[in-house]
């Protein structure tokens, strides 16, 4: 009887009549419920979800093009343009052929083949990366050694230094090797805190370029884009023949858009991968399937599910790093992503959610556009197939004395900026914010107050997300109340008064 049951409507209740025969009620509606979740992510019910999402960000936001790929369970379940990839031409996004940068998300790429690399035994990722670099040293300012499990995780400690990074004249672009030399500068211990640096995966690409003989570029299309079948994929220039589908990035201001020039950087291997959403798809197929797609394998299950694990965080119960990716949680469920964007007019999302075989890529012609989309079809997305069942509440636990936090307050800016730039080298400098201790024992900052439930763990205690945003704190390697967090990117330090 059970060989010949169809899934419809009205063998809901055969199905159950069989749970009360032989199966657990509960078992039953496992299986129910995993069909409709199946008949829910069909191309017209995602449209429907996803459609008017698109409609009304692109609108609010001055967003000309877009565009969006699913993957589930090793498929293309959907993808969609929306927009115009050039306003002055009018042609369409479309998600095969219009060609969008994907700016940071090429740290994933360049993590996978420094993955590869120990992979195929020609390192240990917890090698000091002095051993294989030719031609110039890491400084050795701490005592410690920079690994490439540091580089990966962002806990290398190198400096930010913004400034000189990119050119919009692609003849004035430096070397790899030549740029880096002058430029690798250490301002923390590795292993201390997070502290997100284009320089780790610069420095692990120019590892892979002299372990490999092999210039970068030419590393991934050999060992990532071509297996993978990332034909309209590259890295720095567009390919000749689709240089006409590379869509034109904007910047709306003073009520019109603005096409920008393109943009050229010497950190290419941290931020100029050039993609569609359908190569994208494929790449993340790969991921969710542990390194495979098709046949052909860029990485071993056992490589691939330890890039994907979690390395290192500020925080035991604040999300971190994993190799190359950022973590995060949405409706209780781990996800693994990166974003990235570009002031050249480009910005970028994917996101994997490996417990269900699950990806999003989303990408958009304006440097923000990307992240804004992005978030609001993650939510709407979790929200209708993986919804939460309770909703986290504020701990009704008795606040310490505000005596007890006074080791918290202080001014607080964003960890990511130059720390070592002189004062007129045009580095950007974040501005600080203040974290005050209140009356009744709780901490106030950027508008939101804060409930102490760990020794150096918060809780958002007020608002609509009050219960379901943590915020940590982490001592420096003098003992003091030094980093404060609330995921793996927005990492900020102490500022001195």
């Amino acid at each position: 009887m059970m060989k010949k049951l169809t899934v419809k409507a009205s063998g809901l209740l055969v199905l159950i009549s069989l749970a009360f025969r032989g199966q657990t009620v509960s078992v039953a509606i496992l299986v129910l419920l995993n069909v409709w979740s199946t008949r829910a992510q069909t191309p017209g019910e995602v449209a429907a979800l996803l459609d008017p999402i698109f409609a009304e960000r692109m609108e609010k936001s001055h967003i000309p093009g877009a565009v969006v790929g699913i993957v589930k369970d090793g498929k293309n379940i959907f993808v969609k343009g929306y927009g115009v990839a050039d306003i002055q031409k009018k042609n369409p996004v479309v998600p095969d052929k219009t060609i969008f940068r994907i700016g940071s998300i090429t740290k994933v790429f360049t993590a996978t083949a420094v993955v590869q690399m120990a992979d195929r035994g020609k390192i240990n990722l917890g090698d000091d990366v002095n051993k294989f670099l030719k031609g110039m040293r890491v400084p050795d300012t701490f005592s410690q050694p920079i690994t490439f499990a540091n580089l990966l995780t962002h806990t290398s400690g190198l400096d930010e230094i913004s400034p000189g990074r990119r050119t919009s004249n692609q003849t004035e672009v430096v070397p790899l090797g030549t740029f880096l030399k002058s430029r690798i500068v250490r301002h923390f211990p590795p292993g201390e805190v997070i502290s997100y640096s284009t320089y780790n995966p610069a420095l692990a690409a120019w590892i892979v370029e002299q372990i490999s003989g092999t210039p970068f570029k030419h590393y991934l299309d050999q060992n990532v884009f071509v297996p993978l079948k990332m034909s309209r994929t590259s890295i720095t220039a567009v390919k000749k023949e689709y240089q006409q589908d590379l869509a034109t990035g904007y910047e709306y201001q003073d009520g019109k858009y603005q096409r920008l020039p393109f943009q050229w950087f010497n950190t290419y291997p941290a931020s100029d991968i050039n993609s569609t959403a359908t190569d994208m798809a494929r790449f993340m197929i790969a991921n969710l399937q542990y390194g495979a797609i098709d046949g052909k394998r860029i990485l071993s299950e056992k490589a691939a599910r330890e890039m994907q694990k979690t390395q290192f965080r500020n925080h035991p119960k604040i999300p971190g790093w994993a190799y190359g990716f950022q973590e995060g949680t949405q409706n209780n469920l781990r996800f693994i992503e990166h974003g990235g964007s570009m002031d050249d007019g480009y910005s970028a999302m994917m996101m994997l959610v490996p417990e269900k075989n699950f990806g999003i890529f989303v990408a958009a012609n304006t440097e923000s556009g990307g992240f804004i989309i992005a978030e609001a079809v993650k939510k709407a997305f979790f929200n209708r197939y993986f919804p939460t069942q309770t909703r986290p509440e504020v701990p009704q636990t008795k606040n310490p004395s505000p005596d007890a936090l006074k080791k918290f307050a202080g001014k607080f800016r964003s960890i990511i900026h130059c720390h070592t730039c002189p004062p007129n080298s045009g580095a950007y400098v974040p501005n600080s914010f203040e974290v005050k201790v209140t009356d009744d024992g709780m901490l106030s900052f950027q508008g939101a107050r804060w409930k102490q439930i760990e020794p150096m763990l918060f809780i958002l205690a007020e608002g609509e997300r009050a219960g379901q945003v943590l915020f940590g704190f982490k001592e420096n390697r003098k003992g003091e109340v030094g980093f404060m967090f609330y995921d793996a990117f927005n990492v900020y330090e102490r500022v001195s008064d």
